[in-house]
């Protein structure tokens, strides 16, 4: 089996958070079960060319649905957020972070621009790279973007289902045999909050998966997404309540990029 594909998956959709439906189990009538069972066609194809020093780049190109697209009322993950560029951006600055035996985990990676371009800055090293989505459909397209623009075989690589919650990052650990003295290094996201029940749940996983005295989890948040019902303070309230500090590392008109480390000092007491 492909390091790209999971034996099994819990039908899924990003829809059931934004409706804040309290059941995966909800009625619909045959008209929309027919629609649901339709396979999907992006639209839009999405072309990166990141310049990342000495002379290099890396291209990227992503098929997807446009913004304004149906289908992304269904599964935000399915287009192209503006925060990610500013954490493509971020990776290419700090990239040295991924160097190495650096273990990267990408949470709501979507269309995976932000985890590919991570994966192909961080090949040096005997690292690895997940790649994370809870929504079933936005998985496919992810796979199929993954195999477009990694080449290779994809040993450090793989994509998985993720649904936030400190009991399901646990279940994740134990299925892939992670340990905890390979808890990763890295963490990523962008565009991930946008209503008040998933604020908990991330930081819940991100507290549960990350390395506790060395891990650095990046984020970047749009203040004004469409649809967005987040204030910032309420993310970094959680953030703290959940043993975490942070920094800001870049703020551009409504989007800010953040750091967010366990708090030692907690940690050393609870130790």
């Amino acid at each position: 089996m492909s390091h790209l594909e999971d034996t099994k998956e819990t039908p899924w959709i990003d829809a059931w958070i934004r409706w804040e439906r309290d059941s995966k189990e909800i009625y619909v009538d045959d008209d929309e079960e027919e629609i649901d069972n339709q396979e999907l066609h992006p639209t839009d194809t999405f072309s990166y060319c990141f310049d990342v020093g000495k002379n290099e780049q890396i291209n990227i190109t992503l098929e997807g649905f446009e913004l304004e697209c149906e289908e992304v009322w269904s599964s935000t993950g399915l287009t192209i957020w503006k925060s990610s560029q500013h954490l493509c951006q971020y990776l290419i600055d700090n990239k040295e972070m991924l160097e190495g035996d650096c273990h990267v985990l990408e949470v709501g990676s979507g269309l995976g621009k932000c985890g590919i371009l991570a994966h192909l800055l961080s090949t040096k090293g005997e690292g690895l790279t997940y790649l994370t989505d809870g929504d079933t459909e936005t998985l496919k397209q992810l796979r199929k973007n993954v195999k477009e623009n990694v080449i290779d075989d994809h040993d450090n690589l793989s994509c998985h289902q993720l649904l936030w919650g400190k009991d399901t990052a646990q279940e994740f650990l134990t299925q892939q045999s992670i340990q905890n003295e390979h808890l990763f290094d890295v963490i990523l996201g962008s565009d991930l909050i946008y209503v008040t029940s998933v604020i908990s749940p991330l930081f819940e996983t991100v507290k549960t998966m990350i390395q506790p005295e060395s891990g650095v989890f990046v984020m970047a948040h749009c203040a004004r997404r469409r649809g967005n019902e987040v204030h910032v303070d309420m993310v970094l309230d959680e953030a703290e309540k959940q043993g975490f500090t942070y920094k800001v590392v870049n703020e551009e008109e409504d989007i800010s990029v953040f750091e967010f480390r366990r708090n030692l000092e907690i940690i050393e007491i609870t130790a």
